[in-house]
């Protein structure tokens, strides 16, 4: 790392605004304060109701989003780099006749990245930022941004960051994410959280040697206090929304027949959530429950601290390779989930059990009910887990390296 402390602009989507959102960013927090003289966050969305704690050396920057009465002349006086961009896009684009129908969305969503790529020209030549080291935590519409940037050669380099709903098009209502030519041109490197993501995004066959992975990694906080003599013990975290799918833990609860309790971490809208109560009131009365809805992401960490755990347990749809899979194995916690994304690359033979996506009831509960009888039940196992994590998913060593690649990519370029 260079001797000279450099600034960072960083990228989001709401970050460090709202309780649910990007919350594994704070993961990243320290190192970024301790490698940057300076730390300003762009979010593309704001929510003063709630706005996390930050570093002194971290600023907030609020550009003008107010683009509609600008449109016009932004799209006059870039009309031929919009015609490229669009062009480009429309070569290498797989539906063609999609493309034409989504022309006038495109182009206004170029319109309005370049508005935005003005407001941010403009402040970081007002602050006199030297040469920042720009990077977006999602390979999304600030990657379109910064690219215009570049392609105006107004900012020399950035990188991005990749997790899933950024990288997988099928996820996508119309199976498209657009812009990925412009992207993937400009962007100087970008690291996949998951080696699944990665593979995905060399597929594409654009500008596959700038695609890499790195993973995300949280610091060492102690083990979990296993204790055999207390009753069985299932957590979940996870935002209670359709994709996470937390009615199926549900499902496996009533159909088990020894005593558990289970912990779910996480909250929802209003109709979702009374109805997730709801399913939940008429467990067994073996299954005992309890919903801590949402809380900061310390109190989670508090309770595998002090409170046994035997198993984690996420079925999600579809992943990246999420934090909380991450969080739970620094403890020691064996994992069960469900093989999407990356998430294969953390739950394996030496950390827990893989289901697959489509989800068998009665296999699951099978499942578990022999992890309770077996090996992964074990201390010997759960030192396992915690070996898995630290050779792995420790913060410091992820993070140094990350920005250490970071560095020697734009240098590269």
């Amino acid at each position: 790392m260079h001797s000279e402390k450099k600034n960072l602009c960083l990228f989001t989507t709401a970050y460090p605004y709202g309780k649910q959102v990007e919350t594994f960013i704070d993961s990243e927090l320290d190192t970024m304060g301790t490698l940057f003289e300076k730390v300003y966050i762009f979010p593309s969305f704001f929510d003063d109701a709630y706005v996390r704690p930050l570093p002194s050396n971290f600023e907030i920057v609020r550009l003008d989003q107010n683009w509609g009465h600008h449109s016009k002349r932004i799209f006059y006086s870039n009309i031929f780099l919009i015609f490229k961009i669009l062009f480009f896009e429309f070569l290498f684009t797989k539906v063609k006749t999609q493309f034409f129908r989504n022309l006038f969305k495109y182009k206004n969503t170029l319109v309005h990245s370049i508005f935005i790529s003005e407001s941010l020209a403009n402040f970081v030549d007002e602050k006199e930022i030297s040469n920042p080291l720009y990077y977006s935590y999602w390979l999304n519409e600030w990657t379109i941004t910064l690219g215009i940037l570049k392609e105006k050669n107004k900012i020399s380099h950035f990188i991005s960051r990749a997790h899933g709903f950024d990288i997988y098009e099928e996820r996508r209502a119309d199976k498209v994410i657009p812009f990925r030519y412009l992207q993937l041109k400009m962007v100087d490197c970008v690291f996949s959280v998951s080696q699944r993501g990665c593979n995905y995004l060399k597929g594409l066959n654009l500008f596959p040697q700038k695609i890499t992975c790195s993973y995300l990694g949280v610091s060492d906080r102690g083990i979990n206090p296993f204790d055999e003599s207390q009753i069985f013990t299932i957590v979940s975290c996870s935002n209670l929304m359709p994709l996470k799918r937390v009615h199926l833990i549900i499902e496996i609860l009533r159909k088990i027949k020894f005593p558990v309790s289970w912990v779910h971490f996480g909250d929802g809208d209003g109709n979702l959530l009374e109805e997730f109560k709801a399913n939940a009131s008429i467990l067994p009365e073996n299954i005992k429950y309890n919903f801590m809805g949402h809380v900061p992401n310390s109190d989670v960490l508090d309770f595998y601290k002090k409170t046994s755990v035997n198993l984690f347990v996420l079925l999600s749809e579809s992943e990246g390779l999420p934090m909380s899979l991450i969080e739970a194995s620094s403890f020691g916690i064996p994992l069960l989930a469900t093989d999407v994304g990356g998430v294969s690359e953390i739950v394996n033979e030496r950390t827990g059990i893989l289901v697959p996506p489509k989800i068998d009831i009665e296999d699951v509960v099978l499942k578990i009910d022999d992890f309770r009888k077996g090996r992964y039940n074990t201390n010997e196992f759960r030192q396992g887990v915690k070996l898995f994590w630290a050779e792995n998913f420790n913060d410091s060593d992820n993070y140094n390296n990350f920005y250490n690649r970071c560095f020697e990519a734009v240098k590269a370029n």
